[in-house]
């Protein structure tokens, strides 16, 4: 054993140790906005699919995503009916949605909450397959990266499907190394199709994992000799059709409206196809230098990003074929989905664990360089190895840090929204413009009368009956470094002028911030890269009365 790697019984307790803080830091904040509906663009979406699912069938009509986190999210629905039905809290299906709209934040935790799990068991692959393509002290440096590495933490957070789909492609590298190391025993070509299915059914781009299949058959097929030589190369050809047939099969159980409703299915694809292409909001450059100079810069902090880099190259120079299975995914991976001008951060939250993988490989191997130079410092490699990784992390540790200490707080649409409640009478009309969203529609209580400024007309109209004209006696608008999608205070100015007064203005930084700290084409209102100004997650936002 190498003085670098710790005994079985202390990487055990080490590994542990991990989890719990890798579990910690995403769950520190989970509850974030709520119960407010719309502080994140797209949960509402994945609660509302699967909702629907319980009364409108299974067909999710919506195939910008596949299915399969919906019919995981329906499932547990569905179950919590059930128990609830056995309570006597429930007598039929449809009142679930009395209870949806009730409380809308126990509904947005159970997407939220598999995030979470997903992200925990995310850590978990990354050390069993570190230990088995490596060692276990490389396999506890990934997974200690891996639990503290910002953009995977900040998107355990959200229920959508980025983090359960790159748990599924993380998973899926369990399979193919033992396919790679034994290519004769089925099972293993059949794991990884299921997991490769799962994956894409998941996330689409998640099933990019699938070109790793084919270099673990291509690698078997190379490295056949000998008296072995026909059998080897057999199994590489059949394992690879196994493997190829199962993930088709299995990305079907999970999206069946594939097949089943085909013109939509494949209407969702190229909307995904154009949407990346074309750009969302500002042009911000392709993503492959983007991604690179802000997206991964930023969610791995640079040294640790330099260090994936760097573990890449030492991989290649070692061993192609062990650079192969280690680095397919993540590199295919990049020059596909950052070909595009649509440039969300959380595009490559899939790499994430590959890059904390190399980033590990590329640590250790420079502790085990600085042992062999100096031999009377190996007893105390552990101990130093585990400090370096530290200090590598240290600024992806600070950015989890910022960002779970913003969750914690109100946001400023909650904050908002109290005080709204507190001085409005049950009569008053209440204009809100986005991202100002203090009542969504999802989760609004009774008793409140919303309006929204159309510009083209030139006025105010109610939400519920869009073709009334309305008079609103509060208006609350907000602005944010981050580009807006629908009318500003300034198209309203017109229409306000002499009418009303500012009345409270709830700010979310203590002073100017650049949008350069955003991730400015999500309207994700939390920054990417400096949180010293931030007081709390949200917009900065005025409300109006109109002047009686």
């Amino acid at each position: 054993m190498d003085d670098s790697t710790p005994p079985s019984r202390t990487a055990a307790f080490v590994l542990a140790l991990i989890l719990i803080v890798g579990a910690g830091v995403r769950l520190w904040g989970i509850q974030f906005g709520l119960p407010n509906t719309s502080v994140h663009p797209d949960e509402s979406a994945t609660v509302g699919i699967a909702a629907g699912m319980l009364f409108a069938g299974l067909n999710p009509h919506f195939f910008h995503w596949p299915s399969l986190e919906f019919y995981a999210v329906a499932t547990i629905y569905r179950l919590g009916w059930q128990v609830g039905k056995y309570r006597g809290l429930f007598r039929h299906k449809w009142q679930i949605q009395e209870a949806m709209a009730a409380n809308p934040a126990l509904f947005l935790m159970v997407p939220r909450l598999l995030s979470v799990i997903a992200g925990v068991a995310t850590i978990w692959c990354a050390y069993r397959f570190t230990r088995a393509a490596f060692d276990r002290a490389t396999a506890l440096v990934a997974a200690f990266f891996a639990a503290i590495a910002f953009l995977h933490v900040r998107d355990s957070h959200f229920g959508v499907p980025d983090v359960p789909a790159t748990f599924l492609a993380m998973a899926a590298m369990l399979p193919l190394g033992r396919a790679l190391r034994d290519p004769l025993t089925r099972k293993h070509w059949t794991w990884s199709g299921i997991l490769i299915g799962l994956a894409a059914s998941t996330k689409y781009n998640a099933g990019i994992v699938a070109s790793v299949a084919a270099v673990v058959a291509a690698i078997v097929w190379i490295d056949a000799k000998g008296e072995d030589t026909a059998a080897r190369r057999r199994a590489a050809g059949r394992g690879l059709t196994r493997c190829a047939i199962v993930s088709v099969l299995a990305f079907l159980a999970g999206t069946p409206f594939a097949v089943l409703d085909f013109p939509n299915f494949i209407e969702g694809l190229r909307f995904n196809s154009e949407h990346l292409m074309a750009g969302h909001g500002p042009m911000l450059g392709r993503g492959w230098w983007y991604h690179l100079t802000f997206s991964l810069r930023y969610g791995l902090g640079l040294p640790l990003l330099i260090a994936s880099i760097a573990g890449i190259v030492l991989l290649f120079v070692r061993s192609w074929r062990l650079a192969a299975l280690v680095c397919t995914f993540p590199l295919v991976y990049y020059l596909i989905v950052g070909r595009g001008l649509t440039v969300f951060v959380r595009y490559v939250t899939p790499m994430v664990p590959f890059l904390c993988i190399t980033a590990a490989v590329a640590v250790v191997a420079m502790m085990r360089a600085i042992a062999r130079r100096w031999p009377a410092a190996a007893p105390a490699m552990p101990a130093a190895t585990a400090a370096v990784a530290i200090l590598v992390a240290l600024p992806s540790i600070q950015s989890v840090i910022g960002f779970n200490t913003l969750a914690s707080r109100d946001d400023t649409r909650l904050v908002a929204a109290a005080w709204l409640d507190a001085h409005r009478q049950p009569a008053d009309w209440v204009d809100e413009e986005a991202p100002a969203m203090l009542h969504p529609t999802w989760g609004r209580k009774p008793g409140v009368n919303v309006s929204h400024f159309n510009a083209g007309r030139g006025g105010f109209f109610s939400e519920a009956e869009p073709d009334k004209a309305v008079t609103p006696d509060w208006i609350a608008v907000g602005s944010t470094p981050v580009p807006l999608y629908g009318p500003s205070e300034a198209d309203m100015r017109a229409v306000m002028a002499g009418s009303y007064e500012l009345a409270a203005t709830f700010s979310a930084s203590s002073g100017p911030e650049p949008a350069e700290i955003f991730d400015r084409q999500d309207h994700f209102f939390f920054p990417y890269t400096d949180f010293s100004q931030r007081l709390r997650s949200g917009p900065d936002i005025r409300i109006y009365r109109r002047v009686k």
